[in-house]
């Protein structure tokens, strides 16, 4: 019974190797197996190899791909025994404006021989927006480059928090021999994993470019509900690219041109982590005057946080407090009220004030690089004179509702 059953496996096996092998034909091959056509590269070509003994003629069968037809050139008959033939493909025009960043559209491309219509292979064709740009640039008349990221934020340059404000400077080169006209600086933060725009593509200003000129711009954006195009709630701890792209007509021909540029970044979502903002000092600021300190207090972290306290103190302005906050939940904020008297007879000078933010087991909030939630807000005391108090500015945000409802940036983090 065992030797019957090892002989129906055997055969079965056969029956499908044998299969298998004449899937593919057997007197010719190809390669490459998938032509990609790009914003940069509407025609592609492969090679077909003769395998058999006598001249070998194919008939070629092209897709049709939304739209999209393709046409072939090259010699595909009277093909010598074990000579080759280059096939080149050309894409009518693909209006890669309609299509998504980095979606395919895809499409076979069977070559048939033409004595043995059993004798076929398939070409895989695939018309991929995996550029930034919509157009190609075939002169490298345009340069576009990300000349600096600066995160006015908690973060780093390179790795940012959610309410960090990033400012980006991009320089747009014309190295052609042409005028450009209608320049257009465009850019959006893409999350790699979701394959989502958390900031769509937004265009900048429009501007004309002479030939060997260049334009430098700048543009901020901020980790918030006021420019996300998610919730912030939404924010993964991932690896996200910025991408910018310049897209010019050139004056002479009206050739649409483009060219794109990207920096990697890391956006950090800790599980406990909050932070102070907007941090104001208002009042009359002589001595003995009462001055009033507030700000906002963000959970920027996953967790909810319970019995979050602040810790507020100087010691030339004699203060030492503790306030307590409560519970906050992700990505929630609860507002900070305090006042204090400038003690009388003290230097008029400026002084610094410290915030510290602590959890439930009275430990200082710290990130995953160790910086830990301290806070300094820097108070001029100056005689029976009425200033405007000098903070540092990161951070501001609205009071109230969830984090990132407003743009301005107020706080200094130490």
């Amino acid at each position: 019974m065992e030797k019957n059953l090892l002989k129906k496996i055997l055969g079965l096996f056969i029956i499908i190797a044998s299969m298998t092998f004449v899937s593919a034909a057997t007197t010719f091959s190809v390669s490459p197996l998938t032509l990609t056509f790009t914003p940069s590269d509407n025609s592609e070509s492969f090679t077909i190899t003769n395998l058999g003994s006598s001249p070998l003629s194919v008939d070629l069968s092209l897709p049709t791909i939304n739209g999209i037809t393709f046409t072939a050139s090259g010699q595909t008959s009277d093909i010598d025994p074990s000579n080759s033939s280059v096939i080149t493909i050309e894409a009518s025009d693909i209006d890669f404006t309609e299509m998504e960043f980095n979606e395919v559209l895809t499409g076979d491309l069977v070559i048939t021989d033409s004595s043995n219509s059993s004798e076929t292979e398939i070409i895989k064709i695939e018309i991929s927006k995996n550029e930034f740009c919509d157009y190609g640039d075939p002169g490298n008349d345009i340069r576009v480059e990300i000349k600096d990221i600066t995160n006015n934020g908690i973060g780093d340059d390179d790795k940012w928090y959610p309410l960090d404000e990033i400012e980006v400077k991009v320089k747009v080169e014309n190295k052609g021999n042409e005028d450009l006209k209608d320049v257009s600086l465009e850019w959006g933060l893409y999350d790699k994993d979701s394959e989502k725009w958390i900031i769509e593509v937004d265009e900048e200003d429009e501007f004309d470019l002479d030939e060997d000129d260049d334009e430098t711009l700048t543009f901020s954006f901020t980790l918030d509900n006021g420019d996300l195009d998610i919730d912030i709630d939404e924010l993964e701890d991932s690896d996200y690219v910025l991408y910018v792209r310049a897209t010019g007509e050139l004056k002479d021909s009206e050739e649409i041109i483009c060219d794109s540029d990207s920096d990697e970044v890391d956006i950090n979502v800790e599980n406990d982590y909050v932070i102070l903002s907007d941090i104001k000092l208002t009042g009359e600021t002589f001595c003995g005057s009462v001055v009033q300190l507030t700000a906002k207090i963000w959970n920027i972290g996953d967790d909810d946080q319970d019995d979050v306290e602040i810790k507020i103190f100087s010691k030339e302005l004699e203060i030492n407090e503790r306030v307590e906050v409560g519970d906050i939940d992700s990505f929630d904020d609860k507002k900070l009220s305090f006042e204090f008297q400038i003690p009388k007879g003290i230097d008029e000078k400026i002084y610094p004030l410290t915030l510290e933010v602590y959890d439930e087991d009275g430990d200082l909030y710290k990130n995953s690089e160790d910086d830990e939630s301290v806070f300094t807000v820097l108070l001029n005391v100056s005689g029976n004179c009425v200033v405007i108090p000098q903070a540092k500015i990161f951070a501001s945000l609205e009071s109230g509702g969830k984090a990132g409802r407003n743009e301005n940036k107020s706080y200094y983090y130490k």
